[in-house]
């Protein structure tokens, strides 16, 4: 059997410094917290543990003080800095430069919102670590769409602001070639094809922009047994 590896594959840039400054930290100190799971990969997960690395949730976060913590590059909302800086904990920030811009533009974006008694929308995986920090920019009003079906409750007479989790794209270049691609940006065909309209803001990951929207990924071939 023939494997065909996407040479697209692989962590993202923000995921990548993250675990690197992890490393730093545990080559310097032997043992690290970080809120989360720095990857979302066991064997790496694995690897950073037999390191030092000892990973917390939110709940456990309440129970530390005067330790260092790592924030990994999903990003939090502001509430966990604040929460931080009650416990006085000192952190090692590596929210992903990509994320931290859109939660920056989120919050700038929000004044508007708020003086057109608008709606933002954020298209991302509810629940998802990155959604949560977005939603947490706005303090939490904001609504979470998985697909187009879910915005049909949405009272679109309002100015309407919809962003994009960094991993999702709403717009897709080669739509035609790639039904999966397609599906990926069906927010904007919904939008196209109901005649509603939103002011439309993104700020993709480098990596998720290269699967999208490569016509024609390279790809590495490897034999493996059947």
């Amino acid at each position: 059997m023939i494997v065909e590896i996407d040479d697209k594959s692989g962590f993202c840039y923000g995921v990548i410094r993250a675990i690197q400054t992890a490393e730093e930290a545990l080559a310097e100190e032997g043992q690290l917290l970080s809120l989360g799971e720095i990857v979302h990969n066991d064997k790496e997960l694995e690897r950073l543990k037999r390191k030092g690395l000892q990973v917390v949730d939110h709940a456990g976060l309440l129970q530390l003080r005067n330790q260092k913590i790592l924030i990994r590059a999903h990003g939090e909302p502001p509430e966990t800095y604040r929460i931080a800086s009650r416990q006085q904990l000192s952190i090692i920030d590596c929210t992903c430069p990509v994320v931290l811009k859109l939660q920056q533009r989120i919050k700038e974006c929000y004044k508007e919102v708020q003086a057109q008694h608008g709606r933002l929308i954020i298209f991302g995986q509810r629940g998802h670590a990155e959604v949560n920090g977005l939603v947490g920019q706005v303090g939490g009003d904001a609504l979470v769409v998985e697909d187009e079906s879910q915005l049909e409750a949405v009272d679109f007479s309002r100015p309407v602001w919809l962003f994009a989790q960094t991993i999702r794209p709403l717009v897709c270049r080669y739509e035609e070639a790639h039904a999966t691609r397609r599906k990926a940006g069906s927010l904007q065909y919904y939008l196209r094809a109901s005649g509603r309209t939103a002011t439309t803001l993104g700020a993709i990951c480098l990596q998720a922009r290269c699967r999208y929207f490569c016509k024609r990924p390279q790809k590495f071939q490897r034999e493996s047994p059947v």
